[in-house]
C-alpha cells in the first residue's frame, strides 16, 4: 500500500508541475541525485551472462525514474569472507565514497556455463555494519551469531532472487529490484517527488538554488524535483546584478517567485554620484581644517578702538574652499550628501508613490540648499 501512494505522490508532482507549465515554459530539473554503493560479488568462477557495466545502467536507469539515488560501484575483495554476510558487510562498509547516504546495494551472481546468470540482491545500512562488526567482537559471537545479528539489524532490503538470461531481462529485474527497496527508500526521504517553483526572471540569467548553479533560465522557468522546505533562490543577470529571495517549497505543489535585480533609475545614479562627491568633498574639508594652526578663538579689536577696549571674539567654524573666498567646503559637503541620498533612496522608500523625477531634482536641491543655508549663516 505504502508502494502504491509513493508512486502515485510522484506522478501527481509531475502532472502538477506539468500542469502550471505553459508552452513557451523552459523547464529545469534538479539533479539532486546522490550515490549509493554498489558492489558485485561473484561468487562462481564461471563467467557471467551479463557484465557488470550493464546491469549498472539498468539500476541506474530504474533509480532515476523513482528516487533520488544513483549508483556508485566499489570494488572490494571478499574472498576470504567465506560467503558470510558480516564480512561481506563490513567490506562494502568501509569502501570509501562521499555520500550522505549510508547505504548499499550488494549484487552477489552465481553463474554456470549454459545457464542464466542468478542474482541475489541486498540492501544494508552502511553505518549499522560498522557498529554491529563492533558489538561482534565485543560480544565474542561465532560466525552464525554474527551472520544472524547482520541479517537483523544491517540488512533494510532483501530482494528476490532473479534469474538473466540477457540483456532483455536486465529492465525488468532493475524495476523489481528497485519496487522491493522503495519502502525502506520513503523512510529515508530519497523518494523523487518534491516541489516545482515557477520562477520569473530576465532572459539568460544564472540561476542558483541554495548557492549551486542549476543552468540558465528564460523569462519564465519550471523548476522541478526541488527538495522541500525553506531554498534560497537567486538570479544573476547578464550584467552581474543579483536577486535572491527564500521560498518555501511544499511537496506536490508549485511556489511562484519573482527575481529581478535591482536596477537604479537615471535619477537614483545621479544620486549616488552626488553622494559619492559630497563625501569627497567633506573628507577634504577635514583634512584641510586638521592642515592649518589656529586659536579656539578668533579675536579682533573694533575698528577705531583703544588698546584698553574690549575684543569681540567669535569661534572659527568652517573654512571655505579657497583661503577667505568660496563656499564652505565640509557644509557643502554634507549638504550634497544629503541631496544625493535624496535621490538615491527616495523612490526606494516612497516606492508607491509615483512622483515625476523634477519633483525629486526640486526636493533634493531644497535639502542642499537649506543644510548649507543654515551653515552658512551660523558661520
Amino acid at each position: 500500500m505504502r508502494r502504491g501512494s509513493a508512486a502515485l505522490a510522484i506522478v501527481t508532482s509531475l502532472s502538477s508541475a506539468h500542469a502550471y507549465a505553459l508552452p513557451d515554459m523552459t523547464t529545469l530539473r534538479v539533479d539532486a541525485r546522490v550515490p549509493v554503493r554498489l558492489a558485485f560479488i561473484a561468487v562462481s568462477p564461471d563467467a557471467s551472462q551479463l557484465g557488470f557495466a550493464e546491469i549498472e545502467r539498468a539500476l541506474d536507469a530504474a533509480l532515476e525514474s523513482s528516487t533520488r539515488l544513483r549508483t556508485t560501484r566499489v570494488e572490494v575483495d571478499v574472498s576470504d569472507c567465506e560467503g558470510r554476510l558480516g564480512c561481506i558487510a563490513v567490506r562494502v562498509a568501509d569502501a570509501h565514497v562521499t555520500s550522505r547516504v549510508d547505504l548499499a546495494l550488494i549484487l552477489a551472481l552465481q553463474a554456470a556455463a549454459g545457464q542464466p546468470d542468478l542474482v541475489s540482491a541486498l540492501l544494508i545500512d552502511t553505518s549499522r555494519a560498522r557498529a554491529t562488526s563492533d558489538a561482534t567482537r565485543a560480544q565474542s559471537l561465532d560466525p552464525d551469531e554474527t551472520d544472524a545479528l547482520f541479517e537483523r539489524e544491517v540488512v533494510v532490503s532483501r530482494p528476490a532472487r532473479a534469474t538473466l538470461a540477457g540483456s532483455v531481462d536486465l529492465p525488468s529485474f532493475a524495476e523489481t529490484l528497485v519496487a522491493a527497496c522503495l519502502p525502506a527508500l520513503e523512510q529515508r526521504g530519497l523518494l523523487r517527488g518534491g516541489g516545482a517553483v515557477r520562477v520569473t526572471a530576465p532572459n539568460n540569467s544564472t540561476l542558483e538554488l541554495d548557492g549551486e548553479i542549476i543552468g540558465l533560465v528564460g523569462e519564465s522557468t519550471m523548476l522541478t524535483d526541488v527538495d522541500t522546505g525553506t531554498r534560497t533562490l537567486s538570479v544573476v543577470d547578464a550584467a552581474g546584478r543579483r536577486a535572491s529571495t527564500i521560498v518555501n517549497v511544499r511537496s506536490n505543489a508549485v511556489s511562484t517567485v519573482d527575481l529581478f535585480p535591482e536596477v537604479l533609475a537615471p535619477t537614483q545614479w545621479a544620486g549616488a554620484v552626488m553622494a559619492v562627491g559630497g563625501v569627497a568633498l567633506t573628507i577634504a574639508g577635514i583634512a584641510l581644517r586638521e592642515g592649518v594652526a589656529r586659536p579656539a578663538i578668533d579675536c579682533a579689536s573694533p575698528n577705531g578702538a583703544s588698546s584698553n577696549s574690549a575684543f569681540l571674539c567669535t569661534p572659527v567654524l568652517f573654512d571655505r574652499i579657497a583661503p577667505s573666498e568660496g563656499p564652505l567646503t565640509i557644509p557643502l559637503g554634507y549638504s550634497t550628501i544629503a541631496a544625493g541620498l535624496v535621490l538615491l533612496l527616495g523612490p526606494e522608500v516612497m516606492d508607491g508613490a509615483d512622483l515625476d523625477p523634477r519633483w525629486w531634482w526640486a526636493i533634493a536641491a531644497g535639502v542642499l540648499a537649506t543644510g548649507y543655508g543654515i551653515s552658512e549663516a551660523v558661520n
